[in-house]
């Protein structure tokens, strides 16, 4: 891939031979002790005397005091502004040194007994750049060991890992104590991940912008983030593959490609997953259409819509029969689960993209903020259309079907007859259960009276009066004998909704009338004109039917000859009567 690699600007067979002989330890070991003052605790040891309060930092190593006078008060004209945490200190709290101003933790030195307390590891991997296309990376843990008998706290290096990157070629190394042995395959350092829980940092020599200087510098932490390449454990903590993810990038040069142009999933499943669009990709390509595997006039459009994983699979879903260059530019029209089903539909019924777009524009639906593009409104309800079409056995072979002079029209007859067949069914379906639980929950008296509805449009009627949602949630279940819904109405207006019931094994669910009787979901006049109508209603008479419908009901609905309920009266009922 001489145009992706001659990116990296790799260098020379002798200067790589330089590189990879040289010794495996950094030149710049010196400067990892500094830096590593900035990752571990340090300390301020001090005193309370007669005569003066003294201290001394293990950063700055700077000595300080504040003097009393003869009454063992501290003298004011000594205590100036950083002075002030310092006098007010106190054994293990954490502050700031007076004359560094560095985060360091209060230690009385005649309240200490033991150091091991205080010393602490840290893992950090310090950088070493050799050139632009060489750095090395050492994993090294440091100990801090903190005495308060020196000016300035002491640090232990020791090595672990080496890693040596270059474009195309990746080494790693352990060190065992005496020597450095390359490993046969790289991993993480310390045998974890880098992060949050992964207690390990790393520490960049030079300035932050590090990776600016190096063929690396599209592969900073901040854009692997975006790559979502995190394992998650206990707590939430992030655990990342980092050094993983760098040795990727040094053995696939090609990558820089895609994580220079934001295409981050992709780059997630090749150095992580592996198992989908490695075999879409040319390896030994030299150019963008060779990699990709498409025709050189889907580069442009393609890199303009950020080398969309989304768009990539699409044109593979299509089996590359519509160009990558069409797809990216229907993505401005459509939102992406409709260009999906659009491709999808262009192929089954073997149209053109342009075509179904030129009979979109003679037929097009004003857009609403559910669909903010030109085309999802009208592709939605040409979808539906289909759909329909398809459940009435149309043949959309024929295009004066497939595409309808009055869409609108079309859609509304169409769906409207699939409505109809789908009531059929459910009715046909469900005519011995519905006759079963009509005889089981039909009930009246001389005022009111409970019925079974029989039909789907029932439903709706009676959610429209109501205002509630009883046929959208309630009709597959009402008809497949999961529930039962009931009618309650009054015989003065039997046209007229007066309680919604929902029954099941002979056990009251809901009992609900107008708005589910929650004044709350008034919010108009004409609901609280028909709101005022229901609460004129006989409610009270109405429950204590309801009571009376239950007992019969659970006392398993018993009927008389004609088909009659048989209504037991109780002793109170008789002396009341």
């Amino acid at each position: 891939m001489a145009e992706l690699i001659s990116a990296f600007g790799m260098t020379d067979l002798e200067h790589r031979a330089e590189f990879y002989g040289r010794k495996l330890y950094s030149t710049n070991i010196g400067d990892w002790g500094e830096l590593a003052k900035e990752y571990l605790p340090h300390f301020v040891w001090y005193n309370d005397g007669p005569e003066r309060k003294i201290g001394w930092c293990s950063y700055c190593g700077e000595p300080f005091w504040i003097d009393k006078d003869e009454k063992g008060h501290f003298d004011e004209l000594d205590i100036y502004s950083n002075m002030h945490e310092f006098l007010n200190c106190k054994h293990g709290e954490w502050g700031q040194c007076p004359i560094c101003v560095q985060p360091i933790k209060f230690i009385n030195e005649n309240k200490m007994r033991t150091y091991n307390s205080l010393t602490e590891t840290k893992r950090l991997i310090f950088s070493d750049y050799i050139d632009f296309n060489h750095v090395v990376f050492y994993a090294c843990r440091v100990y801090n060991l903190p005495d308060k008998e020196s000016d300035f706290q002491d640090f232990e290096i020791e090595p672990s890992t080496c890693y040596e990157l270059s474009p195309g070629v990746v080494n790693m190394y352990y060190y065992n104590g005496k020597e450095w042995v390359k490993r046969k395959k790289y991993g993480e350092p310390f045998n974890m991940y880098f992060g949050h829980g992964g207690d390990y940092e790393f520490v960049m020599l030079g300035n932050e912008c590090f990776f600016d200087d190096t063929f690396l510098k599209y592969f900073e932490f901040s854009e692997f983030e975006n790559c979502g390449s995190s394992d998650r454990y206990f707590y939430g903590h992030s655990y990342y593959r980092y050094m993983t993810f760098l040795c990727d990038c040094c053995k696939y040069p090609q990558l820089e490609i895609l994580m220079k142009n934001g295409c981050f999933k992709i780059v997630r499943d090749l150095v992580y997953d592996r198992n989908f669009h490695r075999d879409m990709l040319n390896w030994k390509a030299n150019n963008y259409a060779d990699f990709f595997g498409i025709r050189k006039s889907d580069v442009k459009p393609f890199i303009e819509c950020g080398l969309s994983l989304f768009l990539f699979n699409l044109y593979h879903q299509s089996g590359k029969k519509i160009p990558l260059a069409t797809i990216c530019g229907e993505y401005k029209n459509y939102s992406p689960a409709y260009l999906e089903k659009l491709i999808e539909l262009a192929q089954t019924y073997n149209v053109s993209i342009d075509k179904i777009n030129s009979y979109f524009i003679r037929n097009l639906i004003p857009r609403d903020r559910h669909n903010s593009r030109l085309y999802d409104s009208t592709f939605q309800m040409w979808r539906d259309y289909v759909e329909a079409c398809k459940d009435l056995n149309i043949d959309l072979s024929d295009k004066q079907f497939l595409f309808p002079k009055d869409l609108v029209q079309a859609h509304d007859e169409r769906v409207a007859e699939v409505g109809l067949i789908h009531d059929e069914l459910l009715v046909k379906k469900a005519k011995k259960s519905l006759d079963r639980r009509a005889l089981q929950y039909n009930f009246e008296d001389e005022r009111f009276f409970i019925y079974v509805p029989r039909t789907p449009r029932e439903l709706v009627e009676e959610g429209r009066m109501q205002s509630n949602c009883v046929a959208k949630n309630y009709t597959e279940k009402h008809f497949n004998d999961v529930s039962t819904l009931c009618f309650l109405r009054d015989k003065q207006s039997p046209d007229e909704s007066f309680y919604t019931i929902e029954i099941c094994n002979r056990t009251l669910y809901q009992k609900y009338g107008y708005l589910n009787d929650r004044f709350e979901r008034v919010h108009n006049d004409d609901q609280r004109e028909r709101w005022a109508q229901y609460i004129a209603k006989p409610r009270a008479l109405a429950d204590a039917f309801v009571d009376k419908w239950l007992a019969w009901v659970k006392a398993g609905s018993p009927r008389d000859v004609r088909g009659v309920p048989i209504i037991k009266v109780t002793t109170k009922e008789r002396i009341r009567a």
